[in-house]
This record gives C-alpha cells, structure tokens and sequence, in this order.
C-alpha cells in the first residue's frame, strides 16, 4: 500500500533530480529531429543526418540511444539514495517510528520512482513526436509510445534492482557504485553479437518489436515478472 504523505514526500525530494532528466531527455527530443536531414561540419569530419529513413533514424538514436541511456541514469539517480539516503541523513528513525509499516515505507518509495521515471519517458517521447510534426515528420504514435513504454518498464526493472542496493548498503555514495557496476555487468553482452539477444538493453531498446514484429507484451510480461521479483526481494531485504 502506499502511504500519500511519504509519496509525495519522495516527489518533492526528487524535484531536482526529475528536472535534470527531463533536461537531458528534452534537449535529446529536440535536437534529434532538428539534426535530421542536415549535414554539419564539425572540426575536420562531418556529420551527415540524411542517409536514413526517419523512423529508423529515430529508433536508433532515440529509443536505443537518447531515452534508453538517460532512462538508465535516471533509474540509478533516483533509486541509490532512496532508502541509504534515509541512513546516512538519520532520518530513517524517524520514519519508522510513524505508523507505518516497512513494506509501506518500501512501496512508495517504489511508486514515486516509477512515476518520476513515467514522467520523463513520456513526457520526451511526446516532445519529439511534436518536434518531429513540426518539422513534418510523421511517427506512428501506436509505435512510438508503445517502444517507450517497453524502455520505461525495462528502466523500472533497473530502478528495483537499483533499489536494492540502497538498502543493503548505508550509503548512497557506495549504493550507487555497487548499482552502476551490476547496470555496467548487464550492459555488457549487449555488445557482443553472440550474447546481445540475451543482454535488458537488447529488450529495453525494443529491438524484437522495432525490427522483428514481435508482440510487445513479450517484453512488457518479462519486465512485469521480474519487476514483481525484484520488488518482492527488496520488501523482504527491508524488513528482515
């Protein structure tokens, strides 16, 4: 259940750290369809933004590019110091002599980051679909939105796991090393021909829909599953 008052608490806290992201996800959504079509010389080499259909264009530097990277930073940014962060200020104490339960205290901090992480995803994605139409490029928005909310679920799967670090460490500083090494060991079979069908970026970037017609509800279940896993663990971790 989640607790109203300690929701919007974790909202207020995090103001500063949802407008960097938006900051980051709002100029990517800008420039990418601002860039497209153009060619710009830059030192002694050129950038050339021409030679792709746009939509492609817009998968690969969007949704495997811009939001999937900035989405990661945001799911680390948010969740290492959500519970640690209590510790090293001591307010922890103070929390858990209200009448609220640990797993109460757990799952609105885990609503406030999916709902800062919501907001970001979709509030970009829709900037580009708008700066694409001013530019007179037209997405399909069943396609595009649908993609981003595959990025946003794998992004919650990484804030749980995230999440769990902040609890088993004390302090934010060593919870979001430990975090941003377990992101960096999943990333890494992404970069391998061989392993990339098995790596969360490989999905979270929404190659088997984009590219390969698969349903999306083959990635969102996943994500769900093990969403539901992570969380469960983390409640666990908490309370023992």
């Amino acid at each position: 259940m989640v607790h109203q008052a300690l929701f919007k608490k974790e909202l207020q806290q995090n103001r500063i750290k949802l407008l960097l992201s938006l900051l980051l996800l709002g100029a990517g959504a800008v420039a990418l369809p601002l860039l497209f079509g153009r060619t710009w010389p830059v030192f002694s080499w050129t950038l050339d933004f021409s030679r792709e259909a746009y939509d492609l264009y817009i998968w690969n530097r969007w949704t495997a590019g811009v939001m999937l990277y900035v989405s990661l930073f945001s799911a680390l940014l948010f969740g290492a110091g959500a519970i640690s962060g209590e510790r090293a200020a001591g307010t922890e104490i103070v929390l858990l002599s209200k009448p609220l339960s640990r797993r109460e205290i757990y799952t609105s901090k885990v609503a406030a980051g999916l709902l800062l992480l919501l907001l970001g995803v979709l509030g970009s994605t829709l900037l580009l679909y708008l700066a694409s139409w001013y530019r007179g490029y037209l997405l399909d928005p069943k396609s595009l939105f649908t993609a981003a909310a595959i990025t946003w679920m794998g992004a919650v799967l990484v804030y749980l796991a995230v999440l769990i670090f902040s609890v088993l460490f004390s302090s934010p500083v060593k919870a979001g090393a430990a975090a941003a090494l377990f992101i960096l060991a999943l990333s890494l079979p992404a970069y391998f021909e061989a392993t990339e069908s098995y790596s969360l970026l490989y999905y979270m970037k929404a190659v088997p829909y984009w590219q390969e017609g698969q349903t999306p509800l083959v990635p969102l279940g996943f994500f769900l599953v093990a969403g539901g896993l992570l969380y469960e663990t983390g409640v666990i971790l908490y309370d023992r």
